[in-house]
């Protein structure tokens, strides 16, 4: 029963990925083995658990629709292979245990009968449990083993479950995939929940809820919630989903240009990259050129460097790199320098109709306000016009005056 169980997983996972019709995947005859939900057995569910996730792959790692046939009695007894064989796919197979028993069914791949005898060392002739004592002369074997005999040219490997956060995309599905849920996100109606949605055959998106198996509408799905690259966000069946490895790009930076400012500054900013990828990717911001002291934050790219009069006259070199976490992990980089001039020297000089005409050294893209006093005793600052941006290596501003004042300029950021 544990092969037989894998057989059947490989066979229906086939035709899940290459349906026989747009409205069905198996045929609806018992060459298709129709399934009867009224006849159950606790041995064959317990086989079905005990295998969850085996299956039988070929050597291109994929399964195809047909890959594991399987009929009741494959013995080719007066038939081109001859007794004591099956005609598996590719060949004659030597199969000794059903040496004497007549062909039935289409004679391909695992044989029932066949497993049975393998398994138990018993040899059931005529295809019948009433002698369970005659033994057919061969040692017992397992599970494993019996897949690896009738299915010589694939390989037994077991699927790893899916997983939050695991890319997924729609298989299987000539149709559109609906995408449910019941009132509140749930999804505990199962094929009874609103469709918010469908998805085409190729669809990709990601798990973000689940697993959920749902027995209240008669179908027994297991349900995954799944945001889809359209935005939509629901419920779908665990049958149609596939997860894989999404290829990776490189994240992108927003370029910086270079910069002037003055000592006794902070340099404050914030790197920003994106990511094309979906899944989206997390990104992680370093420093790999940088002078001392000079931090990034490794989440949001926000960079730190505090100057002092020492750095005047310095162009300091800065490399961002910003990482993400694809497979393989790619990254890109961005480098840009900073020039330190000094605090700034303000001069004055007086204009026709009483105005005063200031003029002080500057940054391209700094701030300045310009502030003034009446007295200098105790002096109370007050904020004149609006706050300039530098564009230039100097800056200007006009105080139309009516009275002897004072002036200073202070660097906003």
């Amino acid at each position: 029963l544990n092969a037989g169980a894998v057989a059947v997983r490989t066979y229906a996972v086939g035709y899940v990925n290459f349906p026989r019709g747009a409205d069905h995947d198996i045929c609806s005859t018992t060459s298709c083995q129709v399934y009867n939900p009224n006849v159950s057995s606790s041995f064959t569910d317990r086989a079905v658990d005990f295998t969850a996730g085996c299956v039988m792959i070929n050597a291109n790692n994929a399964i195809t629709r047909g890959l594991t046939e399987y009929s009741a009695e494959n013995n080719q007894l007066g038939m081109a292979c001859g007794d004591g064989y099956t005609a598996s796919v590719g060949g004659c197979l030597a199969d000794p245990v059903c040496i004497g028993e007549s062909e039935f069914g289409h004679g391909r791949g695992l044989c029932q009968w066949g497993s049975a005898r393998w398994a138990t060392g018993l040899k059931f002739p005529n295809r019948s449990l009433s002698d369970n004592t005659t033994t057919n002369g061969h040692p017992r074997q397992d599970w494993q083993w019996i897949l690896n005999h009738y299915y010589p040219n694939l390989r037994l490997v077991r699927t790893t479950p899916l997983a939050l956060n695991n890319p997924v995309r729609v298989i299987g599905s000539s149709s559109p995939l609906n995408v449910r849920a019941c009132p509140g996100g749930t999804i505990t109606n199962g094929v009874n929940c609103p469709s918010i949605g469908t998805r085409p055959l190729g669809a990709i998106g990601y798990i973000t809820g689940g697993p959920q198996r749902v027995m209240a509408d008669g179908q027994g799905y297991t349900w995954w919630r799944v945001r889809w690259q359209n935005g939509i966000e629901g419920w779908s069946v665990e049958n149609y989903l596939d997860r894989f490895i999404p290829t990776n790009t490189a994240p992108a930076f927003t370029p910086v240009a270079d910069l002037t400012l003055h000592a006794g500054m902070a340099l404050r900013m914030t790197n920003t990259a994106s990511d094309a990828d979906f899944p989206p990717n997390t990104l992680t911001f370093s420093l790999p050129t940088a002078p001392p002291a000079a931090a990034i934050h490794p989440s949001t790219g926000y960079l730190l460097w505090t100057m002092t009069a020492t750095n005047v006259g310095t162009t300091n070199f800065f490399t961002v790199r910003v990482t993400d976490n694809g497979s393989p992990a790619l990254s890109a980089t961005n480098s840009f320098r900073v020039r330190i001039i000094p605090p700034p020297q303000v001069s004055a000089a007086s204009v026709p109709a009483n105005s005063v005409r200031l003029t002080w050294t500057s940054a391209p893209r700094s701030r300045y306000r310009v502030e003034y006093a009446n007295n200098l005793s105790s002096p109370s600052w007050l904020p004149l016009g609006n706050i300039i941006t530098g564009t230039a290596s100097t800056t200007s501003f006009t105080d139309a005056l009516a009275q002897q004042r004072f002036y200073r300029i202070l660097v906003v950021d």
